[in-house]
């Protein structure tokens, strides 16, 4: 109902959070970002995770031993570290078939001793590098638990004991299998098909063996629930035309779910009715077709970068067709345009598309420093229009 913003000030973006209570949690990011809250978030303490890898993933067995996950920047691929003192300090840990575009997306432990972790490409690579990973003496050893073909895999979970288990991807490449399951534990794996082509599922989560629900980035049905194990899907309209990123099950009733353009979503019945924060693209009158808008650091303090991308539908039919204007806005929390840029480039033809990049330091039209506060980038072009929300730290 009420949700309050909590500010690190590292700049990087979070990619996981963890919590082993109402007190106690972690948050993990890029850049090797690694936060510990022992006051449930009230204040976040930074700590040197020893990597400078994307880190993805972060599960705590107990107040002691945990492990993080992610992609290596610089090019060993996949990582997994593990810490016996709180997080205070971090061991790398070696995983065979490792590569240069193999991804550590999720982790599930039962334990001290037995986890598994999932492999997938990396955001910017589309290869078929997916591998499930598992470990029965704490991560001294890692084995391939299973290696499909092509498959990219994003998320994992066991939702009552070691032997029915679920991960979530895309597994062939006609996009067969977008989950998969074990009864045994990790003995073997069955592909579930949950239709709509190659989009990938991007998380997974569990009430009970039985009932659970899967959701996508993209698609046309971007939430899925199954009620016997899998052996069915059927799709559930939580009315938004938004992107999921994550989802969580607390019970067969009470279901969270986000995504991007600020979106949160709530049922309490199983996903019969949903409800939701008022949506940040309804106040700001977004409307996502066409393109798209990308803005990081955020919070940011020297300067934010702004990458965007345009795919307007006449480049498709005609290559040559003219490039519309395109214009950046940027407003402060009372409305009032503080910037803007004009005539951008948008370097988009027959489907190649590209992104552009602009920088903003945090000044207006006169070269002034703006001051610490909520600021909202608009672009808008022929057809598309999109806002989003920054915070200016100084």
């Amino acid at each position: 109902i009420n949700w309050v913003q909590q500010v690190t000030g590292t700049g990087q973006t979070f990619y996981d959070t963890d919590f082993l209570d109402n007190q106690l949690g972690y948050a993990v990011g890029a850049n090797g970002t690694f936060f510990k809250t022992t006051n449930g978030g009230n204040t976040w303490i930074p700590k040197n995770s020893g990597t400078t890898a994307n880190l993805y993933a972060v599960r705590f067995v107990n107040p002691e031993v945990g492990y993080i996950g992610g992609f290596s920047t610089s090019g060993d691929g996949g990582v997994i570290l593990k810490t016996t003192d709180g997080g205070d300090n971090w061991v790398s840990q070696t995983i065979p078939n490792n590569n240069n575009y193999r991804a550590i997306q999720d982790i599930f432990f039962f334990d001290v001793d037995t986890g598994y972790a999932v492999a997938g490409a990396w955001p910017f690579y589309g290869g078929w590098v997916g591998l499930v990973y598992k470990t029965t003496n704490g991560g001294q050893t890692w084995v391939v638990n299973y290696a499909p073909s092509s498959a990219n895999f994003y998320a994992i979970d066991f939702p009552e004991n070691k032997q029915i288990g679920y991960i979530s991807g895309l597994m062939g490449g006609t996009g067969a299998y977008k989950m998969i399951k074990t009864t045994d534990g990790g003995g073997s794996w069955t592909g579930q098909s949950l239709g709509g082509g190659i989009v990938p599922a991007v998380s997974v989560s569990f009430s009970d063996n039985l009932t659970g629900y899967a959701v996508f980035r993209s698609g046309y049905n971007m939430m899925m629930k199954t009620t016997n194990g899998g052996t069915n899907w059927f799709a559930i309209n939580s009315l938004t035309r938004h992107g999921y990123e994550d989802i969580f099950v607390v019970d067969a009733n009470t279901v969270y779910a986000v995504g991007r353009g600020g979106m949160i979503r709530k049922t309490t019945n199983g996903g019969q009715v949903w409800v939701a924060e008022k949506e940040k693209d309804e106040l700001l009158k977004v409307e996502h077709s066409n393109g798209l808008l990308v803005v990081y650091p955020n919070p940011f303090q020297n300067y934010l970068v702004i990458k965007y991308e345009i795919r307007n539908p006449k480049f498709e039919i005609n290559p040559n067709s003219q490039i519309p204007n395109t214009i950046l806005k940027i407003y402060d929390a009372s409305g009032r345009l503080v910037k803007q840029f004009n005539h951008l480039s948008a370097n988009q033809r027959g489907g190649n598309h590209q992104f552009n990049y602009v920088l903003w330091y945090g000044d207006d039209d006169s070269g002034r420093r703006l001051p610490t506060g909520v600021y909202f980038v608009k672009l808008e072009t022929e057809g598309f229009k999109q806002v989003e929300k920054v915070i200016l730290l100084r």
